[in-house]
């Protein structure tokens, strides 16, 4: 069922309407039934999505009027999800949308490329902040010769991010931008892409075969009937999956293959199997460079009787370690969530919560007083610091206040953890895109000196490490150096910058030269062992530079000036 769904009065007279899609699905997600509640507990339709977008606006609603939603997914199978948990909002005169939701930074990296004497296709990463709310499609200008640009595609009502301009004049050249569209309004133009078709023009090849498929589930349904499911590989070779190859094995004898190629689905019934013998199953990925290596092998056995598909209760949930634990791993930690979803794919990670923690999600918290520790005249950000990055404080402080999360203690609203549509590596943490965080913390000081984990200076830096360094073997060996080192001291440094306004002053002065230095990394490209050594060994030489041979020259030209106006 879709999840996090989310209810915002954006005008006195609409509501935006936002939602997560279901992380379990049974076939390909043609849209989505919105209902709005009469009474208690009865809905009825407000509309039938065609697309899989996952926003809504619902218009020409009453001010000062509740209103509360639910939504379901429909599939091409003619089946629908269960109904999500219902969400409410009340429009008012003075309902606009929230500073959250802002316009998309541009899409990045858009490349254009003749595939035919008559074809472009363009291709475009996602925008590295999307406002709040989800990338509902994108605008499409494009530039014949030297002419002005015309808008190609006013919306391409799709989060996809490609797109194939046909019908072109062979030996002219066509210059492209691509704009990001969310419900806050359209963002600024990306790079410029130009390509001229030829009649040399072709297809570029793909690069490798691809990975084979993941997480491999059978259920037996019937005595005569096993369902196959599966997940798409981790790596597609460079180019399109077109299919998958299924074999099996009857009892004891050898692979046959079931199906050369299913097509793209992810699923596949086998009947007419045999009551009370083992079938065992191997699937391959399928591109135009060629097949994969077998996924892993699956077993099961039909019964007499036929078996439901039986839903995993999840009981593992301790409530001692707080709601909170398990969020953080199921959001942040790609295995957990991997195997949360496969053993568990009729709950959420809040149904989870629920069911040991009652209330956690259920019900509205009346607010707790602040706790007695807490000095008031502080940030409450130093209480936080000091609970996420300090193993001893946070163990002192779970055990001594067991009904109390630290921001409960400091009076502050506990951050609320949204899903939405966010690039390959990234979460959507407070309405913006983030890396996936990896081993190493936070940015302590560099936090503490501009007042926030989602500042500017601070983001850049963890994009820098997440989505550069660690992602080569000689990026990721430094990042563990370093943060031995690194984490030594900044916890200290980091509350003298709290309680000392001056002193956080002079740590940012002091640190905004090495910041800008590394900005420079983020406009190349660093992608092998070799450049990232290369930039990195330059930015080092760098910074030696700045801090300390530019000082050490001027002291001596001082120096000489002083002695000469002696002599």
């Amino acid at each position: 069922m879709p999840t996090n769904l989310q209810a915002d009065d954006i005008s006195p007279t609409s509501i935006l309407l936002t939602w997560s899609a279901p992380s379990q699905t049974f076939g390909t997600i043609i849209g989505y039934t919105i209902s709005q509640e009469l009474a208690p507990g009865i809905y009825d339709p407000v509309t039938d999505t065609s697309n899989s977008k996952t926003s809504y606006t619902v218009t020409g609603l009453t001010t000062d009027k509740e209103y509360t939603y639910v939504v379901k997914a429909r599939y091409n199978t003619g089946t629908s999800s269960a109904v999500s948990s219902s969400a409410t909002t009340t429009p008012t005169l003075d309902s606009e949308p929230p500073s959250k939701f802002n316009v998309s930074s541009p899409p990045v990296s858009l490349t254009a490329t003749a595939i035919s004497p008559i074809q472009i296709n363009l291709g475009w990463n996602y925008p590295s902040k999307v406002g709040g709310t989800p990338i509902t499609g994108y605008r499409i200008d494009v530039k014949v010769g030297n002419a002005n640009y015309i808008t190609l595609q006013q919306d391409t009502d799709s989060s996809t991010r490609t797109y194939s301009h046909l019908d072109l004049t062979t030996d002219t050249q066509y210059s492209y931008k691509v704009y990001a569209i969310n419900p806050a309004g359209t963002s600024g133009p990306s790079n410029e892409a130009s390509a001229m078709p030829s009649t040399s023009s072709s297809p570029p090849q793909a690069k490798e075969k691809p990975g084979p498929p993941r997480s491999l589930i059978l259920n037996a349904v019937s005595p005569t009937q096993i369902n196959i499911s599966w997940k798409q590989p981790s790596d597609d070779g460079g180019t399109s999956i077109t299919g998958y190859k299924i074999e099996v094995k009857k009892g004891n004898g050898s692979y046959t293959i079931l199906s050369s190629n299913v097509g793209k689905n992810t699923q596949f019934t086998h009947t007419g199997v045999i009551t009370g013998t083992n079938y065992q199953y191997k699937v391959y990925s399928i591109n135009s460079i060629g097949t994969s290596t077998s996924s892993v092998t699956a077993s099961v056995t039909p019964q007499p009787e036929a078996t439901e598909p039986v839903s995993k209760v999840p009981d593992f949930v301790d409530s001692k370690q707080g709601a909170q634990y398990y969020l953080d791993r199921y959001y942040d930690e790609v295995a957990y969530k991997e195997w949360f979803d496969t053993n568990f794919p009729d709950y959420t990670i809040e149904d989870a919560i629920e069911l040991a923690i009652p209330g956690t999600f259920s019900e509205d918290k009346s607010a707790k007083p602040i706790l007695s520790f807490i000095d008031t005249t502080l940030d409450p950000q130093y209480y936080i610091d000091r609970y996420n990055n300090e193993p001893t404080y946070k163990e002192w402080f779970d055990e001594n206040f067991p009904d109390y999360t630290i921001y409960e203690a400091v009076g502050v609203e506990e951050p609320v953890i949204q899903i939405g549509t966010c690039g390959p590596g990234t979460i959507l943490v407070d309405g913006y895109c983030e890396a996936e965080k990896q081993s190493g913390g936070g940015c302590l000081i560099a936090t503490a000196a501009y007042g926030s984990e989602i500042s500017p200076q601070v983001q850049s830096l963890r994009e820098l490490r997440d989505n550069s360094l660690l992602q080569t073997s000689s990026g990721k060996t430094f990042m563990t150096g370093f943060n031995k080192f690194y984490y030594s001291f900044s916890p200290t440094i980091a509350d003298w910058e709290r309680q000392n306004p001056i002193f956080k002053e002079v740590v940012k002065i002091t640190i905004t030269p090495l910041l800008t230095s590394l900005s420079i990394l983020n406009y190349v490209d660093i992608d092998t062992e070799n450049t990232v050594l290369t930039y990195g060994i330059g930015i080092i030489l760098l910074n030696v530079g700045m801090y300390f041979v530019m000082p050490v020259v001027a002291l001596l030209t001082i120096k000489r000036y002083v002695v000469s106006k002696t002599n």
